[in-house]
């Protein structure tokens, strides 16, 4: 008999499974605290992005999915951004009839057919598509000041 180290189990959730980091971002892990982690849902996710981005944030990556059930959104995603060092992450949900889902030729999700045949209302066992960003402050591009000299 053969045992496996609970330590050697590696759980994947749908934001891990489906995160597409930007280009030239370090995603290291790490980088943010737990605590300090926001995630809010957005009714106009690619304006808030957009917005973010001119206060001063970085996108570290993006998730898109459809599912089915209850999703734990706050808890994976604020696993992924522990993950990928994003302090804010920004999301949308609507919910889905699984025919409606659709992809197009680069792998995105339809979107525009998901809300041409949406269903009544998301319930915990219906389909859902969702949409998220990761960000986190820009690093500062300058170097640290330097220290002053000693005076004899």
């Amino acid at each position: 008999m053969s045992y496996v180290s609970v330590h050697a189990i590696r759980t994947h959730s749908l934001f891990a499974d489906h995160f597409k980091a930007s280009q030239g971002v370090d995603t290291s892990a790490g980088l943010v605290q737990k605590q300090d982690i926001r995630v809010l849902m957005s009714t106009r996710l690619d304006q808030e992005v957009a917005q973010k981005r001119e206060e001063g944030f970085e996108l570290v990556g993006s998730v898109e999915f459809a599912a089915k059930g209850d999703c734990g959104v706050a808890a994976e995603a604020t696993d992924q951004a522990i993950t990928v060092g994003a302090s804010l992450v920004l999301f949308s949900i609507w919910p889905a009839k699984f025919r409606a889902i659709k992809h197009l030729p680069d792998g995105s999700i339809d979107l525009a057919a998901v809300l041409a045949d949406p269903p009544v209302a998301l319930t915990p066992k219906g389909y859902f598509v969702l949409k998220a960003a990761f960000l986190r402050p820009k690093p500062s591009g300058g170097s640290p000041p330097a220290a002053p000299e000693a005076k004899p």
